[in-house]
């Protein structure tokens, strides 16, 4: 019951920054996206290091795809970020060191950093939980808003302009310092909204 809480409350979050989503620019057409989907982290990396992430789901525009990620934790999060959620035990800002890629069935590839859009740099934010039901293992939720990197993009992508989404990341329980039972391979599920941004016409 617990972790639905903790669940319920990221969900909320997500609605609450989506909610206010700016008008697009007058030159792009403006659509909305969702997305979910999931994956394995290859491993819980510590501050300092980088660890890279499958990628499979559904996606507005997308469609079926698969990807890949990696997430880079920075450093501790300030006792008093926002973002923070109730019962979690640590929490860190993270970013990306490499571009996430979501692959369309056909080839096609969209690419988003997380929190960089319009000369911004906003790094996400990871949070680990106790899970109640399995005495000394934790879970994470990652919290971070993906902003496409225009250019970088190909196919029916080489379009996208602007826009972003949030991203609520919760991956499965694992157990973080036993030695025995190293956290490699982690499963995880995400789901995200917010907007894509298509410049018009065929320049």
């Amino acid at each position: 019951m617990f972790q639905w809480k903790i669940k319920a409350c990221a969900v909320a979050y997500t609605a609450l920054v989506v909610f206010g989503v700016a008008i697009g620019h007058a030159d792009a057409q403006v659509k909305p996206f969702k997305i979910k989907g999931g994956g394995i982290l290859a491993f819980f990396p510590p501050i300092g290091e980088e660890a890279p992430h499958t990628i499979e789901g559904q996606a507005t525009h997308l469609g079926q795809h698969t990807g890949l990620g990696w997430v880079r934790p920075l450093r501790l999060a300030a006792p008093d970020d926002p973002r923070l959620l109730p019962g979690s035990i640590l929490a860190a800002e993270f970013d990306n060191s490499l571009p996430t890629i979501f692959i369309a069935a056909n080839g096609d590839e969209l690419r988003y950093d997380y929190g960089q859009g319009d000369g911004l740099y906003s790094p996400g934010i990871v949070q680990l939980f106790p899970d109640p039901d399995q005495p000394g293992k934790v879970f994470a939720i990652f919290i971070a808003e993906f902003t496409p990197i225009v250019g970088a993009s190909t196919g029916r992508f080489e379009k996208v302009v602007g826009g972003s989404f949030d991203m609520i990341a919760i991956t499965d329980s694992f157990a973080l310092f036993d030695p025995e039972n190293p956290p490699v391979e982690i499963g995880y599920s995400w789901s995200g909204r917010g907007t894509i941004e298509f410049r018009r016409g065929r320049r």
